[in-house]
């Protein structure tokens, strides 16, 4: 067994005792600063989902702008004989007829007829 003198039990109490108050003060301002910490989230929380709002609310707003200019935006109805045509005149292209022959027999102006058989051509004749 260990014998402690009175004066040697004194300052281990002490010691203890000092140890104790400086865990104390430590977790006191682990605490402390814990709660700072979560105040300082909290606040920061909070400007992202205003931020997030006003993304939103913009995001809407674009919506409903491109909404508004599509319900302006006439698109016109192609008669069914125009289509047969100019897929008629998409075949002559891939076949590689001048865009002369193309124009002539398809309806199309020389410029649409150039257009189309530089995008439906064969990319011999589209050069020329």
């Amino acid at each position: 067994m260990l014998h402690l003198t009175a004066a040697q039990s004194s300052l281990a109490l002490l010691a203890a005792l000092a140890i104790c108050a400086l865990l104390a003060i430590g977790f006191a301002l682990l605490a402390v600063s814990a709660a700072r910490s979560r105040r300082t989230l909290g606040a920061d929380l909070q400007r992202v989902f205003e931020q997030l709002d006003l993304a939103l609310q913009e995001l809407r707003n674009q919506t409903e702008s491109i909404e508004r200019l599509e319900s302006g935006v006439r698109r016109p109805a192609l008669p069914a004989a125009n289509t047969k045509l100019f897929d008629a005149a998409v075949r002559m292209a891939r076949t590689g007829v001048s865009t002369d022959a193309l124009a002539a027999n398809s309806g199309l102006t020389k410029q649409e007829a150039r257009l189309l058989a530089r995008l439906h051509g064969r990319p011999d004749k589209a050069r020329a």
